[in-house]
């Protein structure tokens, strides 16, 4: 762990505290960048760059931030490629058309010549003002 931190005193902990707001706004803005929905993993895109601290994999010749970047890089890396092969569902989709049976026709021929029944008029409605008396 002498790759993370500059001081030798420095704990992993240490290094949360200091930089996990700003990793979590780094994440936030790179994974906004691939689409509006990614944002909703920033938080485990977050949890995996600090797992991958936890388990050694922190680049060498990079010191704090900085080094945490080089592997928020690589976790939004990843979602991108995961988000590139996804297919969104419902969007239409070309299909073949099929010619409506001639009793559809007939009917549709029927409405459009039948005339439209009479609708009972409704009586014009007035707007009145009240006059309200304060004591």
């Amino acid at each position: 762990m002498d790759t993370i931190m500059h001081d030798d005193e420095d704990t992993l902990d240490d290094l949360y505290h200091r930089y996990s707001a700003r990793l979590l706004a780094a994440a936030t803005e790179r994974l906004a960048a691939i689409g509006p929905d990614a944002t909703q993993l920033d938080e485990d895109v977050a949890q995996e760059v600090w797992a991958a601290v936890a388990a050694g994999h922190y680049p060498t010749g990079h010191y704090g931030l900085d080094g945490l970047l080089v592997l928020l890089d690589r976790a939004v890396s990843r979602v991108r490629a995961v988000r590139a092969r996804e297919w969104p569902a419902g969007l239409p989709q070309a299909r073949p058309r099929i010619q409506a049976p001639d009793v559809l026709e007939d009917l549709a021929t029927n409405l459009a010549a039948a005339p439209t029944p009479l609708r009972p008029r409704r009586p014009a409605t007035t707007n009145t003002l009240l006059a309200l008396e304060v004591a």
